[in-house]
């Protein structure tokens, strides 16, 4: 019970502060928005562990899709879940042969079997990153390159390539 109280205050709330804001996206700034916004939130406790970055994020997303003569509604409070568990890292299959290792260079050391296999490696998985960098950070938040090359190295390596 309690909690439907608190979100009908809460939606009123918002109401009260979307009607109040008279500026339009041209009038004012997304930022200026976004940030009376936020504040508003945050003084209700309604930000349901957004950070400024997240908020900021999705609020940019809401005032660039209203159009420009309509007032600008505040973005919903996402719902507090529990945090999921780790996905493990897809790795894509090359879709392409890899290209070959660098030629040598005219006096310089002859290139080893094993680094001519890490050249291979660290280019297909280079190719992969690039393809399917954003389905990857989406499956699997805070990764990054160094990440998932470490992953790719190990499975690819596994795998005799």
């Amino acid at each position: 019970m309690f909690k439907h109280v608190t979100k009908i205050a809460f939606s009123g709330a918002l109401l009260i502060a979307a009607s109040s804001m008279v500026s339009t996206a041209s009038a004012a700034s997304v930022m200026q928005q976004c940030s009376a916004k936020y504040q508003a939130a945050k003084s209700a406790n309604a930000l349901g562990g957004a950070t400024w970055r997240t908020f900021l994020a999705q609020c940019r997303k809401d005032v660039s899709a209203t159009p420009a003569a309509a007032p600008v509604a505040a973005p919903a409070a996402a719902p507090v879940a529990a945090p999921a568990p780790k996905p493990l890292i897809p790795i894509f299959a090359p879709k392409a042969a890899p290209a070959p290792a660098p030629a040598p260079v005219a006096g310089a050391k002859p290139v080893t079997p094993g680094r001519a296999a890490e050249t291979s490696r660290i280019r297909a998985c280079g190719a992969q990153w690039k393809a399917n960098k954003a389905q990857l950070v989406a499956a699997t938040p805070g990764l990054t390159w160094p990440k998932y090359w470490s992953a790719c190295n190990k499975q690819m390596k596994a795998a005799g390539q």
